[in-house]
Parts: C-alpha cells; structure tokens; sequence
C-alpha cells in the first residue's frame, strides 16, 4: 500500500462527505491495509493537510471558526 493511494482514498472519502477513519479507508481499498499501518497513513494526511482542510470547513462555516483551527493551533 503507498501512501499515494491511502491519500487519495482520504480524499475520495472527504469528497463524498465520510469521515476518513482506518476501516472506512480499508473498506474503501477493497480490505487491503491493516488498522495499524491505515491509521498511520491518516495521522501524516492530518499533520500534513490538517490545517488546510479546517481553514476550509472555517470559511464555509463561520460560526465555528475559531473551534476548529484552535483544534490544530
């Protein structure tokens, strides 16, 4: 599994409006990935696009701004 297609998964998930978690990812991959080594893969995703994705959901909803980038300050 490379960290390219878990990414991509990531995003298909975010896309379609699903939470990115290891088993929604493993059932997204067709079963492929341990638990462990999924869970790996969406920790980088966060550390990398974390920040990104809440300053993206903040401009679409104001009113809780300020929650979710403290999440990630």
């Amino acid at each position: 599994l490379k960290q390219s297609e878990v990414f991509a998964a990531i995003r298909t998930l975010l896309e379609a409006g699903a939470y990115p978690t290891a088993a929604a990812l493993r059932e997204h991959l067709g079963g492929r990935g341990s638990p462990v080594v999924l869970q790996r893969f969406l920790a980088d995703w966060y550390r990398e696009y974390g920040k990104l994705l809440a300053e993206k959901a903040a401009a679409h909803r104001p009113a809780v701004r300020h929650d979710l980038l403290a999440q990630f300050a």
